[in-house]
C-alpha cells in the first residue's frame, strides 16, 4: 500500500501519473492514472491585447461552475493604475451560474486620455467560492505621427522649383 501526495502547479489541465515499484525478489507493481487539475468555480476574463484612447471598450468574462449546485454572487471589475494603485473605475454585476454550466458577464468603459497605463482586476464571489484574475491593459495613443515626402530628382546643375503645396 502506498500513499502519494504532491502539489500541482497553477495550470488547469490533465496530468498523467505513472509509477513503478519492485521488491528485492523482483516482484513489481505498476500504476497509471490521470489527474485533472481544476477549480470548482472559475472566472476567465477575455480582455483585448491593448486599448486606444477614445475607444469604447466592451469585454467579457466567462464564469464556469463545475459543481452540482447553482452559484449566485457578484463580479467586481476594477480598472486601476498599476504604478500607483489609483482606481479609475469600479463596476459590479450580479450573476447566477446554473450547476455544471457556464455563463458570461460583460463590462464596458470609455478609455480616457488620463489613462497612460491600466491594469484590470476581476473578482467573482458567491456561495463560498471565489476566483479572480489581474492583467495589464496597455493604453495606446489615438494620435499618430504622419510623415509625407516628395521625391526630388536632380540630374544637372541649375535652379529647380519643386511644388510642395500638396503636402
Amino acid at each position: 500500500v502506498v500513499e502519494i501526495a504532491f502539489t500541482l502547479p497553477d495550470s488547469l489541465t490533465d496530468w498523467k501519473f505513472m509509477g513503478l515499484a519492485h521488491t528485492k525478489d523482483m516482484d513489481y507493481g505498476q500504476l497509471n492514472a490521470m489527474v485533472t487539475a481544476n477549480k470548482d468555480f472559475m472566472l476567465q476574463p477575455n480582455l483585448p491585447r491593448f486599448v486606444r484612447v477614445g475607444d469604447e471598450v466592451s469585454f467579457s468574462a466567462s464564469l464556469i461552475n463545475l459543481t452540482e449546485e447553482d452559484i449566485k454572487g457578484t463580479v467586481c471589475m476594477e480598472l486601476f493604475n498599476p504604478e500607483t494603485d489609483k482606481v479609475f473605475k469600479v463596476q459590479k454585476q450580479s450573476f447566477k451560474v446554473e450547476a455544471e454550466e457556464t455563463t458570461a458577464v460583460s463590462f464596458s468603459f470609455v478609455v480616457k486620455e488620463e489613462y497612460t497605463v491600466l491594469a484590470c482586476r476581476m473578482i467573482a464571489e458567491g456561495n463560498g467560492f471565489s476566483d479572480g484574475e489581474q492583467r495589464y491593459l496597455p493604453v495606446l495613443t489615438n494620435k499618430q505621427w504622419i510623415t509625407e515626402s516628395v521625391s526630388i530628382d536632380v540630374d544637372s546643375a541649375g535652379v529647380y522649383r519643386i511644388p510642395l503645396n500638396e503636402l
